[in-house]
């Protein structure tokens, strides 16, 4: 099925965090999936009409605002109170700004039509709160968007299409940026589906475009609750608040890559990943991704932090097949404020592993197979950060397997507090790891000795 590929930041996209080890993917998918093309099942569609505040009359359209930052203001402002015609009326006829003095590339392209403004207004609608500002360059703004209380952070992201002059600032278009992450709703219709908190369960959210059956709601909830019922102490929030979940699952592999801000290539064989949507936030906000200079073991992401599935990589998973991987993933949600050090990318991606598989015990047989593959002479070598990145499938799968094995052996030799402090000293690579590292070669070679 397809386990993630949750990705840490890579220094040529500093627009993007990927949560998790650096540069995985996901074994877990890869296996189920691939290369299909994905379909959905629906549970409770609420189509919010969102924290934005309910539609108001319209009321009488105004000059355009002077300045960018006073059309983010205006923006934000027609959006959060229901009226249409004032945000139709930001969107001008060209003889309204008769000498632009800025705009972007987008910008000065097509402008928007109506049914496009139709499109962009139910989307924004659909979200329970959406916030313009104006962006770091001409013709863009910043916009910090929720889909509800799954989002402990809004996703911080930017948009294309401000165009000034000597009558103002208004809007051709609200799209995507060249090279950058877009928000979902910029490239499809959305849906938002939740599913509200009890007391056994967090909140979950799933953004689609609301055709066919809504098959990834229900996979939500059994990952989060999955996590929930795991060991994450020494790696999750401290405060013990429940990690929610949101899940966007663009409607096809082109908004897949949209999403993204680049070419999807290199995510082939990924059935979802973990990221922190973090590309629009402003120069004072602090960064989404803690970096652990400060030796700090918790950092609060700045950002939302969530999942995207792959369209064309998830068509034909089961139903156990997507609450595993969307477990797999949940995991990389939970600890996103507590990365794991370098060359511990097998400890963060092993543990998803032994969450997500608790879902489906045909994955977890296969895992078992493709680690006794892998035995050595001396037992099971911990995959390198790099093992997980590149083209190679059957290398990447292997070392998900050998991370989950060389786990599960942990787990099964020592209690269980004692087994998740010493993940805890691996995930960290702390002077303590050095011992769990000799016990689990020991393990290891009995193991595969044992085959």
């Amino acid at each position: 099925m397809g386990r993630v590929r949750s990705r840490q930041a890579r220094p040529d996209r500093p627009g993007i965090r990927w949560v998790g080890g650096a540069g995985a993917r996901s074994a877990m998918v890869r296996r189920l999936v691939r290369g299909v093309v994905a379909p959905l099942m629906l549970v409770a569609v609420l189509t919010v009409a969102s924290a934005c505040g309910p539609a108001r009359p319209a009321a009488t359209p105004s000059p355009l605002p002077a300045s960018a930052s006073a059309l983010a203001a205006r923006l934000t402002q027609v959006v959060a109170t229901g009226d249409r015609a004032g945000f139709d009326a930001l969107f001008p006829a060209s003889d309204d700004t008769p000498a632009p003095a800025a705009a972007s590339p987008a910008a000065s392209g097509i402008a928007a039509s109506a049914g496009r403004r139709d499109l962009l207004w139910t989307n924004l609608r659909a979200l329970a709160s959406v916030t313009f500002e104006a962006g770091p360059d001409a013709g863009t703004l910043r916009v910090a968007w929720t889909v509800g209380p799954p989002d402990v952070a809004p996703a911080w992201q930017l948009v294309d299409g401000v165009v000034c002059g000597t009558g103002g600032c208004g809007l051709r278009n609200l799209a995507g940026m060249a090279g950058e992450p877009a928000p979902l709703w910029v490239l499809q219709p959305i849906v938002v589906t939740t599913s509200p908190t009890s007391a056994t369960r967090p909140d979950v959210a799933v953004i689609w475009d609301g055709t066919g059956p809504d098959v990834w709601l229900a996979a939500a909830q059994a990952g989060v609750q999955a996590v929930q019922a795991a060991d994450l102490s020494g790696l999750d929030d401290p405060s013990g608040a429940p990690a929610g979940l949101v899940v966007e699952v663009p409607e096809s592999y082109t908004a897949f890559q949209g999403q993204l801000g680049q070419n999807g290539a290199d995510f082939v064989w990924t059935g979802a990943l973990t990221w922190t949507l973090d590309s629009g936030l402003p120069p004072a906000a602090v960064s989404g991704t803690p970096d652990r200079s400060d030796g700090a073991s918790w950092h609060t992401p700045a950002a939302a932090v969530r999942v995207v599935v792959n369209p064309s990589g998830t068509t034909s998973l089961t139903a156990s097949q997507r609450a595993a991987l969307l477990a797999h993933e949940a995991v990389h949600v939970a600890t996103a404020g507590h990365p794991a050090a370098s060359g511990r990318t097998w400890v963060a991606e092993g543990l998803a592993e032994l969450v997500g598989l608790t879902q489906d015990a045909q994955l977890a047989s296969q895992s078992q197979a493709q680690a006794r593959a892998a035995c050595g002479p001396g037992g099971l070598t911990p995959p390198s950060d790099a093992s997980f990145a590149g083209g190679d499938a059957e290398r990447q799968d292997a070392s998900y397997a050998v991370s989950w094995q060389l786990l599960t052996l942990l787990r099964a030799h020592e209690p269980a507090a004692q087994a998740q402090r010493d993940i805890v000293a691996l995930w960290d690579a702390s002077d303590a790891s050095a011992a769990v590292l000799t016990d689990l070669a020991a393990w290891s070679s009995a193991w595969c000795a044992a085959r």
